[in-house]
């Protein structure tokens, strides 16, 4: 079960340490019975529990580390002394393996923790240039006209902002182009049939490229 929760984690998660990932599927596989689980559970895991998962690991090996450092500078194994030579009082501390263990989680966690940071705002930034691909097209906007645009959204307002901005332009823009006698300004209203309509939206999209690719060069 572990190898197919896994493999279910490593395509949802991509870029996440896969050890990290193997962790969290041994952990979360060893009480699974029925394959047709793996699924759901694989759904509900998160980044905060692969940063928690993260974050435990490190805490383990760096007190391992801060144990053997701390024993090899005070010349102690097993909290014994195994030196006759005297420690320099300046030297005693004892919060030093906490110390220790605090720097050196945080120097291993700090980059991982960017690192999710960065996969959760572009999963943001992607589902939400999908509403903004979807709300143009229904708004009969082509592609074309704004498909070249750097767009970084990861609010609704925002949303709402950069589709305001971009139809204000396309209704600037295909107003321009009627003017010039480019495009044909067909009212919505004069009592086509839908197959005209259609052809009139795929003649403006065909127009607008040749445009945009005049512009460009």
């Amino acid at each position: 079960m572990k190898e197919q929760l896994l493999a279910l984690l490593v395509a949802k998660f991509a870029g996440v340490p896969k050890a990290t990932l193997e962790r969290i599927a041994e952990k979360k596989a060893g009480s699974v019975t029925d394959e047709a689980q793996l699924q759901s559970i694989a759904d509900g895991i998160d980044y905060g529990q692969i940063v928690q998962s993260e974050v435990d690991s490190k805490i383990t090996d760096a007190n391992k580390k801060a144990i053997q450092n701390y024993e090899t500078t005070h010349k102690l194994k097993d909290g014994k002394p195994v030196s006759t030579e005297p420690v320099e009082p300046g030297n005693q501390k004892p919060d030093d393996i906490s110390a220790i263990v605090a720097n050196a989680v945080k120097s291993a966690v700090e980059p991982l923790q960017q690192k999710i940071e960065s996969f959760e705002k572009k999963d943001t930034q992607n589902t939400y240039l999908g509403k903004v691909k979807s709300t143009l097209s229904e708004k009969k906007i082509p592609e074309s006209f704004w498909g070249k645009r750097t767009i970084d959204v990861e609010s609704d307002e925002q949303l709402s902002a950069v589709v305001s901005e971009i139809e204000t332009d396309w209704t600037n823009f295909r107003q321009e182009q009627i003017n010039e006698g480019v495009m044909i300004d067909k009212p919505a209203s004069s009592g086509g049939s839908p197959s005209d309509g259609e052809s009139l939206a795929k003649q403006i999209e065909a127009g607008t490229k040749e445009i945009v690719e005049q512009q460009k060069n």
